[in-house]
């Protein structure tokens, strides 16, 4: 189940935007128009509407969802030219075209809160991350960056929550790829 989305850099959305289920402390429609959530989240709203002027990134919100879908789901698949084309910042600030976008979801899972992001440029994911509220004292299970300067990825330690061959993964990841889909590949 979506809590919330999490965007920058893309398209038309220069700062960070987030579209957030988690239901505000009015409690007069709570019964017919919340949802109890497990997992310390709270009420979560049955659905959402997004509204605004013409052009002013309805739609890029729901692109950014569909952008990091693929990016899971066939990054590493990609050559080099179809992964630069996800890559769309917002060109009317000199400062944002060359920096990467930011995308990040947080979602319910089994009764567990999971908050998953990546950042990508024109070349590669930059950054990727997963973090995981078993309880209400989020869990880092993996990060990893490109360090510029070095060329080189540079991951933080491993959750131990995260069982498998870790390692493996971790050098089996492509520039393109994230980690989570060259874990799954590698049947995990």
């Amino acid at each position: 189940m979506l809590i919330e989305l999490r965007v920058a850099n893309f398209r038309s959305l220069r700062d960070e935007q987030a579209l957030s289920l988690v239901a505000d402390r009015d409690s007069t429609l709570a019964e017919s128009h919340t949802l109890e959530a497990v997992g310390g989240v709270g009420r979560l709203v049955r659905s959402a509407v997004l509204y605004g002027a013409n052009a002013s990134g309805k739609s890029n919100l729901v692109f950014a969802l569909a952008t990091l879908r693929e990016l899971v789901l066939r990054g590493g698949q990609l050559s080099a030219e179809q992964f630069a084309e996800f890559h769309t910042p917002f060109a009317l600030d000199a400062a944002t075209t060359q920096a990467p976008t930011e995308i990040e979801l947080t979602l319910l899972l089994g009764g567990v809160r999971h908050q998953y992001g990546i950042a990508f440029d024109r070349q590669r994911i930059v950054g990727e991350w997963l973090y995981v509220y078993e309880t209400s004292r989020p869990q880092r299970w993996f990060v990893r960056r490109h360090d510029a300067a070095s060329n080189q990825e540079v991951w933080g330690p491993f959750s131990t929550h995260l069982k498998g061959p870790r390692d493996t993964w971790r050098r089996a990841t492509a520039p393109r790829a994230t980690f989570l889909a060259t874990a799954a590949q590698l049947n995990s």
